[in-house]
Order: C-alpha cells, then structure tokens, then sequence
C-alpha cells in the first residue's frame, strides 16, 4: 500500500460519517411529529363508579389505597408492613421513579382499609400478598399480587361501570354461552336465566 492510499482511508472514513450524518439529519426531518394526548382523567363519580364494580376485596383495597394515595401501580405492589407509618399517617415508598424514596400522605380512610385487609391475610411482609389459586397462600407468600390480575380486575371493573353509565348490563346465559344485554330498568332480568 503507497503512502498516497494511507491518508486517503482517513479521509474515506470521514466523508462516509458526514454522508451518513447528513443522510440522518434528512431522516428526522421527513418524520411526521407525533400526536402528543393528554390522559384521561376521571371525575370523582366515575371512580365511584368503577370502584363499586370492583369484584374481590383485595383488589378493591389495593385500587382504592393506589387512587388515594396517588402511588404508581408497581409502588402499590411493593409495599410493605414497615413502611406505613400509622403515628404520621404517611407512607414510606420504596424504589419509586427514578429510584428515589418519597412519603406520601395516607387518608384515615384508607389506613382502616388496609387494616382491616391485613387481618385477612396477616403476612409479616407484604401488605399485598399473592394469595394464590387456593387463597390459602397469601399468610406466607412472598411475592406481592400480580400486576396483570390487578389490571384486569380494574379493566373489567370499568367495563361494567360503563355499561352501567350506559343503561346496559351484561348478562352471560350459561346454558349458551352467549352474552345478551338487559337494561337496568328491569334488574331481575339479570338475575334468572332466559
């Protein structure tokens, strides 16, 4: 290889990296702009709503101490015993966004929710403990409940709750498996098989 050919292999490099830089630079501005939207933000009667629909009294207590607390769902998973100070009505979150610690308030409401919730289970550890399929599980588990069995609860909660603003019911036939609709008018339509 002659001298020549050695500087040009800096020179090849360096024009082939503003090339690509340039081409990039092109790329980004051909991109459309994406829609920025605001979440949605419920009133306090459509949480009301949602709320009463909620199934089992674990995943109540636990959307209910999320909503009031203002925690995010993986911090309301996490929570353990110890980090309810009950004296300051405060509660101490672990391993939020961004790793940091942070004290958020604790209604007085929601504190005797979650009192009455422990003595259901009486883990040591956790405040929301899997309870497992036989829901004999939750004194010694673990882990805490699954964030996908909470979010389908909440789902299917707002689901009825929707229905239910609309004047509709779901009622599911058992005899054949197919899903017809009763208005709320007539509430006994819900309770007998057709």
């Amino acid at each position: 290889m002659n001298p020549t050919e050695k500087l040009g292999r800096p020179y090849k490099a360096m024009a082939y990296h503003q090339r690509t830089q340039a081409g990039l630079a092109r790329l980004k501005l051909a991109q459309a702009k994406r829609e920025k939207r605001l979440p949605a933000v419920l009133s306090r009667e459509e949480v009301g709503r949602i709320m009463s629909q909620i199934g089992t009294f674990h995943n109540y207590v636990y959307l209910k101490t999320v909503y009031t607390c203002g925690l995010r769902l993986q911090e309301g998973l996490f929570l353990e015993v110890s980090d309810i100070d009950a004296a300051r009505r405060m509660i101490h979150i672990h391993r939020g966004k961004g790793a940091r610690d942070r004290y958020v308030p604790l209604p007085e409401s929601t504190l005797e929710l979650l009192r009455r919730y422990w003595l259901t289970h009486r883990n040591d550890k956790l405040i929301f403990p899997a309870v497992g399929r036989s829901r004999q599980k939750a004194p010694v588990s673990e882990h805490p409940m699954s964030i996908d069995g909470v979010q389908g609860a909440f789902r299917q909660a707002k689901f009825k709750a929707t229905m239910a603003k609309q004047g509709l019911l779901p009622f599911i036939d058992p005899q054949a498996w197919q899903v017809t609709w009763n208005v709320i008018a007539r509430p006994w339509a819900t309770l007998r098989p057709r």
